[in-house]
């Protein structure tokens, strides 16, 4: 009873938080008074339902959503990878140092740009996205891997402890929360990356395509509603994820 009281007060917070955002949205709406600035909320939700109803819409989806899937899972695996290695071998870190700082500093369009001259305008934001999330996935990682307790780490060998029991109760437990803060940083920052990565590349099937072109004829209440979606497509998948993730650390 507790548990369902606890729930329903969480969906009615939530609902008076968007209603609330929603109110802000109107009020700004009606105090601009102008729709190719700030089109209203309806007015974006019916463009919204339009799209829907539009063939190309859901491949254009798709492909936004493949790019970001292909970003995110390369990052990740090279990332854990190289982590891995630099974890083991100092010497691995000591050359990956400065080609990690230098892509934390480097801004996403100078990334994008240079894409631009390598890659074909399909793979550019896949491209992109790899560089700016793979260093989030090696520092966090690493840094998980490092806080190991060296200590348990040499009774393990001392006592002569399998591999994979060391892997499963001493590695695995420890690096997994900064897994889930990777993870969970990555997803929404992939999003972010690969729709402005299809916006200067312009792949013809893509969200950034189609955000260029409503800005380009000043379509708003069109720019306003592929915002919404993306919103909305990027927040789901973080939710998925981290659902992924819960499931995943009750099985440990």
């Amino acid at each position: 009873m507790k548990l369902s009281t606890h729930c329903n007060k969480k969906i009615i917070t939530k609902c008076w938080v968007i209603f609330f955002w929603i109110m802000t949205w109107q009020v700004v709406h009606y105090i601009v008074g102008k729709d190719i600035l700030v089109p209203s909320f309806y007015a974006t939700m019916g463009k919204v339902f339009e799209l829907l109803g539009q063939a190309n819409f859901y491949y254009d989806i798709g492909m936004t959503f493949y790019r970001v899937f292909m970003g995110v899972v390369i990052s990740f695996v090279l990332g854990s990878l190289s982590a891995l290695m630099a974890y083991f071998l100092p010497i691995i870190k000591e050359l990956f140092t400065p080609f990690v700082t230098t892509l934390k500093s480097t801004p996403v369009m100078a990334v994008i740009i240079l894409a631009l001259l390598w890659f074909t305008k399909n793979n550019v934001p896949i491209f992109v996205c790899f560089l700016m999330c793979y260093p989030v996935v090696y520092t966090s990682i690493l840094k998980g891997l490092q806080e190991v307790n060296k200590d348990l780490l040499e009774m393990a060998y001392i006592f002569k402890v399998k591999q994979r029991y060391i892997l499963k109760d001493l590695y695995l437990p420890q690096v997994r929360p900064y897994i889930e803060s990777a993870l969970g940083m990555i997803i929404g920052l992939s999003w972010k990356v690969v729709i402005a990565a299809e916006v200067l590349a312009v792949p013809k099937y893509s969200m950034g395509y189609n955000l260029l072109s409503a800005k380009s004829y000043l379509e708003t209440e069109t720019l306003f509603a592929w915002v919404v979606i993306i919103v909305i497509l990027s927040s789901l998948c973080e939710m998925l994820v981290a659902k992924l993730i819960g499931r995943g650390g009750n099985k440990i």
